[in-house]
């Protein structure tokens, strides 16, 4: 996923994630597959975070390109409450592991950011990458 990312030019400046060792793991993965290497934080809050905790984490973000690296079920429901539309993709609602929502926001500052306001770009799990590739 971190090549498929990287190859679209989607490389984040920040990249947030959970201490849990899984979810430690696959963001350190992501950042091999970038030339510039994000700045990787740590946020032992995103372990099995609410939509709100995410929100919440997201807003104390420095501005940039941002990604982040959490646990279901609540990556899932911010995903779809951040969403102004839903991507007509069958997946969406199960965010498998390694799923990636990519989306843009009409904000100057992460701490303005709302559920409503992501205009959705893609969305893909790894099992589309062996067709996309």
């Amino acid at each position: 996923m971190g090549a498929w990312l990287a190859d679209r030019g989607h490389v984040p400046k920040y990249l947030i994630s959970s201490t849990a060792t899984r979810a430690a793991m696959t963001a350190k993965i992501m950042m091999e597959q970038f030339a510039d290497k994000p700045e990787l934080t740590f946020i032992k809050g995103l372990y099995h975070a609410s939509p709100d905790a995410v929100l919440s984490t997201i807003r104390g973000a420095k501005p940039g390109n941002l990604m982040v690296v959490g646990h279901n079920p609540g990556m899932a429901s911010f995903a779809d409450l951040i969403s102004e539309t839903r991507p007509k993709h069958e997946r969406f609602t199960t965010f498998p592991t390694t799923s990636t929502l990519i989306s843009e926001v009409p904000r100057n500052s992460w701490a303005e950011l709302a559920f409503g306001d992501a205009r959705l770009l893609n969305f893909v799990v790894p099992r589309d990458l062996k067709v996309l590739l």
